[in-house]
């Protein structure tokens, strides 16, 4: 009998680069698009991690989807969908879904630290979900 856990993990290096390239454009956007300043940075950083999360969790619905519409702003141009969906129908099928948790946190810390890195930003990495 199958089951759902056999697939979990199953994204490959490659795709996670690109995850962690997304998320860096992700968080770009949030900060453009909220008028973030450099000195409340560090406010934002836990929220920063939830939003890449949900916002890559949305990538692999149906672009009829409400979810999706409001969401796919915050991506960076050219993004690739396949990734998120595998065009299956099944949104829960993408690389992304397919992760354990601590990957996909990993992931946004990573993106995080070099976004912060990039644009000479601090922050208190504790406060971030492990």
């Amino acid at each position: 009998m199958e089951t759902y856990k056999q697939y979990i993990g199953e994204a490959t290096k490659d795709s996670k680069k690109l995850f962690g390239e997304y998320a860096v454009g992700v968080i770009a956007n949030l900060v453009k698009m909220n008028d973030i300043s450099d000195e409340d940075f560090g406010d934002y950083v836990v929220s920063f991690q939830h939003s890449i999360v949900k916002t890559f969790t949305f990538m692999g619905h149906d672009t009829n989807n409400p979810n999706y519409k409001n969401f796919v702003k915050y991506m960076p141009k050219g993004f690739d969908k396949g990734i998120f969906d595998n065009n299956g129908g099944n949104t829960y099928d993408g690389e992304w879904l397919n992760m354990k948790d601590a990957e996909r946190f990993t992931i946004t810390r990573k993106a995080i630290k070099k976004y912060a890195k990039e644009n000479s930003l601090s922050y208190d990495e504790k406060v971030l979900v492990k």
